[in-house]
């Protein structure tokens, strides 16, 4: 008991007193290539991808802690693990950061996930001009599709539409089905194609739902309300919504505010006003949870606003809009 702490003994799981631990890491520092194998062997160990990303960048191993990083970073950011994949991202050097595409691509996600469009599209098209014949056909078709959005939230119409036409004949899975399906509606509805909307979102429920908990919260934020008022939307709205509900647990999670505000907007055009309302709260309790979300903070803001005005309280609108 002289140096540890048990923590469970039936584990049993112990601990190094701090300035026990402290002289051990002193020693250990002396030998860096023995630190940087222990932290390799450790993070090949590790089941946890957290802990595992962290020893592959202490070993700086950093081809093995970006694979890692790739492979999780879309879940995690659904999640809202924006600040943990940031904070990974800035450990790496920058004669890493300016060669690899797929750091690019991870920082310019980071930043889609905020609505920054004009740092977002930096990043993918640094991404994208680093890609080579030896890229995987996954990280360029991941690329592409957060490139055509990216394009999409600053308007170039143009070059989204040619990334559209260049993703149409490459095989896409099904979450790839489901971004695709998502941009190429704003794609349609910024180009007065309004009528292709709902095959759009009908096409993108039907990916969605092929592994809603799997494919409905890396996805989600790339489905939009403005469509609201498109003929026949309505009805590729309830399936795009029923495919995100598959996707929900018990647990509320950040992902699920999008969804409660394409409902609210459903439920405001059908004049269901208990329902619109049921909508907001859900929203507005996402975004309390966990700390604010911006996005889905402005998308509320545009659903409250009307709300508000239809129901005759025209000053609390305005105040919102203001």
């Amino acid at each position: 008991d002289l140096f540890v702490t048990v923590l469970d003994a039936a584990a049993p799981v112990l601990r190094f007193h701090d300035l026990f631990a402290d002289f051990l890491r002193t020693q250990l520092a002396a030998d860096a290539e023995r630190l940087r194998e222990l932290h390799r062997r450790a993070a090949r160990a590790e089941a946890g991808y957290s802990h595992a990303i962290a020893h592959w960048i202490a070993a700086g191993d950093w081809d093995a802690a970006l694979a890692r990083l790739f492979d999780e970073a879309e879940a995690l950011l659904a999640e809202g693990g924006h600040a943990a994949v940031e904070r990974w991202l800035d450990r790496f050097p920058p004669a890493v950061v300016e060669r690899e595409a797929r750091w690019q691509y991870l920082r310019g996600l980071c930043t889609w996930r905020r609505w920054d469009w004009i740092r977002a599209h930096e990043s993918l098209q640094r991404a994208s001009a680093l890609l080579d014949e030896r890229a995987p056909p996954r990280l360029r078709t991941r690329v592409q599709l957060s490139l055509m959005g990216a394009r999409n939230g600053l308007g170039d119409r143009e070059g989204a539409l040619a990334l559209r036409d260049a993703l149409a004949t490459q095989p896409l899975d099904a979450a790839e089905r489901a971004i695709y399906h998502l941009q190429a509606a704003w794609c349609h509805m910024g180009g007065g194609e309004c009528a292709r909307v709902p095959d759009d979102l009908r096409a993108a429920a039907s990916a969605v739902a092929v592994d809603p908990v799997r494919i409905g919260p890396q996805t989600v934020d790339r489905a939009h309300s403005i469509f609201i008022g498109v003929p026949g939307v309505q009805q590729a709205f309830a399936e795009l919504l029923a495919a995100y509900g598959a996707a929900r647990g018990p647990a509320i999670a950040p992902w699920q505010g999008g969804p409660a505000i394409i409902d609210g907007w459903v439920a405001l055009w059908a004049a269901d006003r208990p329902r619109t309302e049921a909508a907001i709260e859900h929203a507005r309790d996402v975004i309390r949870r966990f700390g604010g979300i911006p996005p889905l903070q402005d998308g509320l803001a545009r659903l409250e606003a009307m709300h508000l005005v239809l129901t005759g309280r025209t000053a609390d609108a305005l105040a919102i809009a203001e």
